[in-house]
Order: C-alpha cells, then sequence, then structure tokens
C-alpha cells in the first residue's frame, strides 16, 4: 500500500509540476543545455557560427580582424574545453542510480518531443 501511494505521488507531482523525472546524470545534462550564452553550453562547441563573424569589415585594419577572430576562436573554444569537462563529471558512474526532478516544461499539453515525459 505504501508502495502505491509513493508511485501516485511521484506520478502526480510529475504530472501536475510538470517536472521531468530520472537520474541525476540526465539532470545534470539537461542542466548543460538550458546553459546562457556565456557559460559552457553544448552550443560553445559550434564554430561554424562564428563564421559570420571572420569577415573583415571595411573600416578594420588586418590587425583589428586577426584580433576580433582570434578572441571570438579562443572565447568559444575555452567555453567548449569547459562544457566537455562538466559533461565528464556528469557521467560520473555513482550519478547513474541517483533520482533527481528537473526541468520544467513551459507548456503543458504541447506534442513537442522536448516536452514529452517519458515513463520508462
Amino acid at each position: 500500500m505504501k508502495l502505491r501511494t509513493l508511485n501516485i505521488l511521484i506520478l502526480s507531482l510529475g504530472l501536475f509540476m510538470n517536472c521531468f523525472i530520472g537520474s541525476h546524470r540526465d539532470a545534470c545534462r539537461y542542466n548543460l543545455k538550458q546553459r546562457d550564452v556565456f557559460e559552457a553550453s553544448p552550443d560553445s562547441c559550434d564554430f561554424l557560427t562564428y563564421t559570420t563573424l571572420f569577415t573583415q569589415k571595411d573600416n578594420e585594419t588586418l590587425e583589428q580582424y586577426e584580433a576580433r577572430k582570434n578572441a571570438a576562436f579562443n572565447f568559444s573554444l575555452i567555453k567548449c574545453l569547459d562544457y566537455y569537462e562538466k559533461l565528464k563529471e556528469c557521467d560520473k558512474e555513482e550519478y547513474k542510480y541517483m533520482p533527481a526532478i528537473y526541468g520544467y516544461n513551459i507548456e503543458l499539453f504541447s506534442n513537442k518531443k522536448s516536452s514529452v515525459i517519458a515513463l520508462r
């Protein structure tokens, strides 16, 4: 009887509060994906997005252009390395079996793949 009430409580928590229930590893990875632009995130490793910045402007000297290009590339590279270090920290073995409640889905009845709660 206690197990049934616990299951009902967890299910209602997931449905009414609209949170995801999973392992600590999943929560850690979810939090990495929800980061800001200037923090380590998977977007930090998209070096092709910086190619639009790598065009020299008309009023810019070659030294200014190279400095701007190198600064953007170095910043992106450092954030990418930081992201992979944090991702490696998320993949620790002890986080695999530790339960966690994470995330918040804004759209309650959305059909998007990212907003569907998967029951395993």
